[in-house]
């Protein structure tokens, strides 16, 4: 499990004052390389400002890590939190949002047909989305 810290330190746009967003990806087996993408990730929502939550993806014009053609992250909000949401002392609230590595291909057929097509043709295909050695779907 790799996580951010410090993307809570801002508003994202579109979200009240008092809500904060940080990220989190779970691979098996382990994939170290995918902490700067997760740390580019948060530190773009910061810089460009761009609105995200479930069933919005990030994208970079590299891939993640050496070896792989993923080149973007699903945001989901998780059935199961996995890592629940924090109320502060200060009264913010802090939601964790899961980022699942995707191909460009995948970017485009959720573009088409939404997060929740995606994720069902992801089902119907036995897709273990937490595998970094995973082939596209579609």
């Amino acid at each position: 499990m790799y996580a951010t810290a410090g993307a809570s330190d801002h508003v994202p746009k579109g979200y009240p004052a008092d809500h904060r967003l940080e990220f989190y990806v779970g691979l098996m087996p382990a994939k170290d390389e995918v902490a700067k993408p997760l740390a580019m990730l948060a530190l773009d929502t910061m810089a460009t400002k761009v609105e995200l939550g479930h069933g919005h993806s990030v994208t970079f014009p590299e891939p993640l890590w050496k070896g792989t053609a993923m080149s973007g992250f699903l945001l989901l909000q998780p059935v199961v939190a996995v890592i629940p949401p924090l109320l502060l002392s200060d009264g913010i609230h802090v939601e964790f949002l899961q980022a699942i590595p995707v191909f460009q291909s995948e970017v485009s057929f959720k573009a088409e047909r939404g997060a929740e097509g995606l994720l069902e043709r992801w089902k119907a295909a036995g897709l273990a989305f937490w595998d970094p050695r995973r082939r596209a779907e579609p």
